[in-house]
């Protein structure tokens, strides 16, 4: 019987929780903070963008482990093998000038047209890149307005996410160096393969990332261990902006 009303509390709660993430999916807890900013004197340089999702490769996919240690030693943003990332094309709004960026999807929660990113970057190499903010040694807080990529379909940024996210789940792709770490793990299944092993295709494996369900479990998952109640992990939210003490 206790079983039975934890799952029910637990049904009633996830919704509240799964609102909290998408509106704060970028929080920096007080006790937490961004690794970037550990050093109060080395404040970011605000630039203002416009993001898209990227056209010409799928903008939803698997990616290497060493890109998702790029992401977190850069952006503070947890993610491993098993979570899809999404590639986007960020454009700064003075210059015009543009670069790539992948995320982790379970980040990227509930982006419409409209919706803010507010990305922090620890690259040196992207502060020349964005003229004329020469600053070696500076971080830039990208505060990037999310738009709909004209050469993809959809009418908006969120259908074109969700598209990109159906596809993923349906049909994943990857840019990775070698696929045995992705079907050993049963992430990935091969479906299809020539003589030579050079092509591929996939299905989702038993540890795939394989719907939207799994995705937002991923991320509560970041926020809040399995062991922590859900009920003490809200608590925390409210009374410290973080869903941990």
């Amino acid at each position: 019987m206790i079983s039975i009303l934890k799952n029910i509390l637990r049904i009633l709660i996830t919704p509240a929780l799964i609102m909290a993430l998408v509106t704060n999916s970028m929080e920096k807890p007080t006790n937490y903070p961004q690794l970037q900013l550990n050093n109060p004197t080395n404040n970011p340089i605000p630039v203002d963008c416009s993001i898209t999702l990227i056209h010409g490769l799928d903008p939803v996919q698997y990616t290497d482990q060493v890109f998702h240690t790029i992401i977190f030693k850069e952006n503070n943003l947890q993610s491993n093998i098993k979570d899809p990332v999404v590639l986007f094309e960020i454009t700064e709004t003075s210059s015009g000038t543009q670069l790539s960026l992948g995320l982790p999807a379970k980040h990227c929660l509930n982006l419409n047209d409209g919706s803010l990113l507010q990305i922090i970057k620890t690259n040196e190499q992207l502060a020349s890149e964005f003229p004329p903010l020469f600053f070696k040694n500076k971080l830039l807080l990208l505060n990037a307005r999310c738009v709909k990529n004209p050469n993809l379909p959809g009418k908006n940024f969120a259908e074109q996410m969700n598209n990109a996210k159906k596809k993923f789940y349906e049909n994943p792709t990857g840019s990775f160096i070698t696929k045995d770490i992705f079907t050993e793990n049963n992430i990935l299944e091969i479906t299809k393969e020539d003589r030579l092993a050079t092509f591929c295709e996939f299905k989702q494996g038993l540890n795939g990332c394989s719907s939207e369900k799994i995705l937002i479990k991923s991320a509560i998952a970041t926020k809040i261990s399995e062991k922590t109640s859900y009920f003490k992990a809200l608590r925390n939210r409210e009374l410290t902006g973080s869903f941990r003490k």
